[in-house]
């Protein structure tokens, strides 16, 4: 959106935003300075395959199961190593 001009249609000085935040019992609000439980990185990752036929599986190399293994492996690595309320750079 800041790309395409967001900010240049919509002047702002200050930027606010809301997010649940499960670990806070109901009714309360939590705020600090600076960025809080968001970002945002991008990585490509070109997978290659081979069709076939159903008939003859083991001719196939299967670029969806390997993508499906590549994504559970990345997503893995950020759930379990990092507390998302804490820097880690």
């Amino acid at each position: 959106m800041v790309k395409e001009g967001l900010f240049e249609r919509f002047p702002a000085n200050e930027v606010y935003a809301l997010h649940n935040w499960p670990g806070l019992p109901p009714g309360k609000l939590a705020v600090r300075a600076g960025p809080v439980m968001a970002a945002t990185d991008e990585i490509e990752i070109i997978v290659r395959g081979r069709g076939g036929h159903a008939a003859m599986p083991h001719l196939v190399i299967d670029p969806v199961v390997a993508a499906s293994h590549i994504i559970t492996a990345l997503q893995t690595i950020g759930a379990e190593t990092s507390v998302p309320w804490t820097r880690w750079w």
